[in-house]
């Protein structure tokens, strides 16, 4: 990109590098103009994201510009930006580009721009005014350090226009890249990051991959005093404005069989994974049990919070322990079963603590890692009639986990919208309990009303059958929608120009509690985390 001088040129140049230069996530082309020889300015446009692609054999790969590598790094910010696009045959690498206090439309010259390459991260960091301001590119794979670092001498890297270089090492001033990589973004958009799509912005936000991110966070008297508010996927979260203070982006990576004992193989997964993938990924490994939790939306760090389940199979029947850290003292500490509290949709996390002897963590602990239980003498469970169908429609009387996992996405595609064609946070009321004479009295009014006997003794009802005996499915409140084919989900009718607020949707939420309570008696208490 280094004969491109306008951002109409540079955005002609990303729509013919396809792919390559990805969009965001609802869909806007993202902007950044990077040329050290002819544009001398940087332009951007939000919060960054795409993937750059990498040689499988990029060890070396400075070297295919020519024999004298050192001679293309006049420009290497070209390099970064522009020449890479063009090879082939190359493997996915996710580059998170997060902006820290950089705003759109601010242009700044090249000589104020300084390059560091972290020593012990994949980190590559672009510096402005003194690092008041930081431009920071991190890869999960190892590029930077099978590329930069292997020359011998970094400082032999040439850089156009007065551009400074160095390694970093103790940190870089007010944004650390080496001891301490967070980065804080501010006036971020959260419509791409909650599954209803609702239009939101955090006035401050920090991407957590780990316990050194929260301990950064502490230790910043400025943040310190800000309120927080964790996110995961956005699955389970209903916002209703604006997020004042500081948003932690839960983003910590990692899937891996941690253990393995008589009975059971323990796995463990970062709070960041999503659910769905860590269910796959399992299965992969051999280890079956949570199949009938494929695909529920979000991320791993909240499976914990809700205690979710599906069709039989509840997080608290796998669970083996969890990671978390203190939000005050930035101590981590592991929980067990017992510890977690775990209910119908239910844990200490989502419960506040009102004194010294309450055990209520929201807002206090956040989840780093999840480590689950898988046992060994796997038993499907087929305890519900969209599986007996699935059975009696099949042949097969004894399905193993992967074809369970199969019908369980089949049935749940088939009932639930994707939230990237129509934006949703799922099931939005929890089934609720009753006691056996309740529910006789409940029948003897409507006999066909859906139950499920519970183990201790009560009687679950499905709140999706209360809600379409009540004429809801299909209808409209504003923006806000009951799903045509499964009255227990809430949709984003909104469109870009008139969009679906979070008020709308919990006024539909409250006028349908309203008619189920004057006609069953029964009051629905909303999944989501309304924000």
């Amino acid at each position: 990109m280094a004969d491109l001088k306008s951002v109409a040129e540079v955005v002609e140049g990303q729509r013919q590098l396809g792919h390559v230069l990805a969009q965001q996530r609802h869909g806007g082309l993202q902007v950044i103009a990077l040329g050290a020889r002819d544009a001398h300015r940087i332009a951007l446009d939000g919060g960054l994201h795409f993937h750059l692609g990498i040689l499988d054999d990029a060890g070396d790969f400075l070297g295919i510009f020519g024999g004298n590598a050192f001679a293309h790094l006049d420009h290497l910010l070209d390099l970064v930006a522009a020449h890479l696009f063009d090879l082939a045959n190359v493997q996915k690498a996710h580059i998170h580009i997060a902006l820290g206090q950089l705003v759109a439309q601010d242009v700044f010259d090249l000589d104020e721009l300084e390059v560091g390459i972290a020593k012990h991260r994949d980190l590559f960091v672009l510096e402005f005014n003194g690092s008041r301001s930081a431009l920071e590119v991190e890869t999960c794979t190892d590029f930077l350090g099978r590329s930069v670092h292997g020359i011998a001498d970094f400082d032999h890297i040439g850089f156009a226009d007065g551009v400074k270089r160095r390694h970093v090492g103790s940190g870089c001033k007010d944004w650390e890249c080496d001891n301490c990589p967070m980065i804080l973004e501010q006036n971020v958009p959260l419509q791409p990051y909650n599954t209803f799509g609702i239009a939101a912005r955090a006035q401050a936000l920090v991407r957590v991959r780990g316990e050194s991110d929260i301990q950064a966070i502490l230790k910043d008297p400025q943040l310190l005093k800000l309120p927080r508010q964790v996110l995961g996927g956005g699955s389970n979260i209903v916002l209703t404005g604006d997020v004042k203070g500081l948003v932690l982006k839960m983003e910590v990576p990692g899937m891996r069989l941690a253990l393995e004992t008589e009975k059971a193989w323990i796995v463990e997964a970062g709070a960041g994974e999503r659910w769905h993938d860590l269910v796959g990924w399992t299965l992969d490994q051999g280890c079956p049990g949570l199949e009938n939790m494929a695909l529920i939306p979000g991320t791993v760090g909240a499976a914990p919070v809700q205690n979710i389940g599906a069709y039989g199979v509840e997080l608290q029947d796998r669970f083996h322990e969890l990671d978390a850290i203190d939000l005050f003292t930035g101590e981590v500490f592991t929980l067990n079963a017992a510890q977690c509290g775990f209910g119908y949709r239910d844990s200490v996390f989502k419960h506040a603590s009102h004194g010294p002897e309450d055990l209520g963590l929201a807002g206090r602990a956040v989840i780093l890692r999840v480590r689950l239980a898988l046992p060994k003498k796997w038993k499907p469970e087929l305890g519900y009639l969209d599986l007996e169908r699935k059975m009696a429609e099949t042949g097969i009387a004894s399905p193993d986990a992967r074809t369970i996992f199969g019908w369980i996405c089949q049935i749940r595609s088939a009932k639930l919208p994707d939230p990237v064609v129509i934006g949703n946070a799922g099931s939005f009321f929890k089934n609720p309990t009753v006691t056996p004479e309740q529910c006789a009295d409940i029948i003897a009014r409507e006999p066909k009303v859906v139950h499920y006997p519970m183990p201790d003794g009560t009687v679950k009802l499905a709140a999706g059958w209360l809600i379409d005996a009540c004429g809801w499915k299909g209808k409209t409140v504003g923006h806000a929608g009951v799903y045509d084919k499964q009255a227990l989900v809430l949709v984003n009718r909104g469109t870009p120009e008139h969009p679906c607020t979070g008020g709308e949707v919990m006024m539909l939420a409250r006028a349908i509690q309203t008619s189920v309570y004057e006609r069953f008696g029964i009051r629905l208490e909303p999944e989501p985390v309304v924000i």
